[in-house]
């Protein structure tokens, strides 16, 4: 669901159309509405809508009052602020990755080594004991050995990204569905059990239908229970940033503002080597200055005085 389609459908012809239209956009409290819905406010005939656009207005005013917004909302909750708060330099990320590759291949020949020693001490042990308990003995444990020497090694090869990797990276968007949810939605507007109404609006969320919004919307405004209201409101939002990351993914705008976003904390680092590749030299690199030119008058005064040097030297 593109945020364009929302903003044509509050001047769609079909009043119902234009009612659920504007009910969403006040229920996900999208700020950049505002100037539509006034537009509309103005021409709209349907007593029920304009009062609906009157309730979203009020509402997408005091959230943008706040600072909210859809975009901050989607990078908050899908962990791309955290992506870009943990971003690192390429230059350093490479030198780090080297560091840590020479740390853990001596860590690996650091435990081979004490593993090999330990199958060199099982080898004495079994042979030891064969000789003194016999065959069946000294096989126990030189077998015993050996495997705790082969699990070290297993263990010192174990790989995967670590914890901290992952917590970093942001959730991909998922993909809209068209999954069925008319069960769904009856038990949210209809079911007399609140906790069946709450965990059906959660359940909406979780299938990623756009179809669901003007549902959520519709308990916002009508269930006789807050708790059913907040849940609708909150799941509502959920999936509607759901529907816009996804669009956003897939044109292109979200790498666009992702770099916006990168280069506002100070992680452009590309910008950054581009710079230090192509600043003004430094005093080092720099031409030396000319040497002065000695002038012909400037020669035969040296000459002269040269010569009068030796003349002197020649009388002593």
């Amino acid at each position: 669901m593109k945020l364009e389609a929302l903003l044509q459908g509050v001047n769609a012809p079909n009043p119902e159309t234009r009612l659920n239209v504007v009910r969403v956009l006040g229920m996900v409290e999208e700020t950049r509405a505002l100037g539509v819905l006034g537009e509309r406010y103005k021409v709209e005939t349907d007593a029920t809508v304009k009062q609906a656009i009157q309730w979203a207005g009020k509402k997408i005013h005091q959230a943008s009052q706040s600072g909210y917004s859809t975009i901050n909302e989607i990078f908050r909750f899908f962990g791309i602020d955290r992506e870009i708060a943990n971003l690192v330099d390429p230059r350093e990320e490479e030198l780090m990755r080297r560091m840590q590759t020479s740390m853990d291949n001596a860590m690996i020949k650091s435990q081979q080594d004490t593993a090999s020693r330990r199958m060199t001490t099982a080898a004495a042990l079994g042979v030891g004991a064969a000789l003194i308990a016999g065959p069946l003995t000294g096989g126990m444990l030189m077998g015993s050995a050996m495997s705790g020497a082969a699990s070290d090694i297993a263990s010192s090869n174990m790989g995967g990204p670590r914890r901290e990797e992952l917590s970093n990276k942001r959730t991909p968007p998922p993909i809209p569905s068209d999954v069925n949810i008319t069960i769904w939605v009856k038990r949210l507007l209809e079911d007399p059990n609140r906790e069946n109404r709450k965990n059906a609006a959660i359940e909406l969320a979780n299938f990623n239908n756009p179809l669901a919004l003007p549902h959520l919307a519709t308990a916002l405004l009508n269930d006789m229970d807050p708790v059913v209201r907040e849940a609708a409101e909150r799941y509502g939002k959920v999936l509607y940033w759901k529907m816009i990351y996804w669009e956003m993914e897939q044109d292109g705008t979200l790498e666009q503002e992702f770099k916006v976003r990168a280069k506002a904390a100070g992680k452009d680092f590309a910008e950054q080597a581009k710079l230090s590749e192509t600043g003004p030299l430094s005093p080092s690199k720099s031409e030396p200055p000319p040497m002065p030119q000695a002038s012909h008058a400037d020669i035969a005064q040296i000459l002269a005085k040269a010569e009068a040097e030796r003349a002197k030297r020649k009388k002593r």
